[in-house]
């Protein structure tokens, strides 16, 4: 039978339908642990309970890019600006006119891009136009 480390806790999220059985949890981290990254998790008991879980880098480009994106302080980017800030993430000396030709937008569409990027906080630009940089913020 297994034992909460807080039973009062442990009972109140029972009855509000937050835990669906007392033991549950260590079960399903063992168990979904070892489908997604093929090891078993660590568990640490001591005066604080923690879990190790390895990933072992089973999370691909696509849900990690997912996750970024969404994380990054809630910012909703269009696909223009997903487009010019990959630009930017390959070549931060990248000028508007390379811009236009890595996204294949016209000028005043990346112009605009640009401006909407910077005042979502995004991106600035570091020195000049001519010489300068692109620095990502977000």
């Amino acid at each position: 039978m297994p034992y909460p480390k807080n039973p009062v806790i442990a009972s109140v999220f029972k009855e509000i339908g937050w835990a669906e059985e007392l033991g549950s949890g260590v079960r399903n981290i063992v168990k979904y642990s070892k489908v997604y990254s093929g090891t078993i998790p660590e568990f640490i008991d001591g005066d604080v309970f923690k879990t190790k879980i390895s990933l072992n880098g089973t999370v691909n480009d696509t849900v990690n890019d997912t996750v970024n994106g969404t994380v990054n302080d809630g910012v909703k980017l269009t696909p223009t600006e997903q487009a010019v800030l990959d630009c930017i993430r390959e070549n931060n000396l990248i000028n508007v006119a390379e811009i236009v030709d890595c996204t294949k937008k016209g000028r005043s569409t990346i112009m605009r891009t640009i401006k909407s990027l910077k005042e979502k906080g995004c991106i600035q630009r570091v020195g000049s136009d001519k010489t300068g940089s692109w620095e990502i913020l977000r």
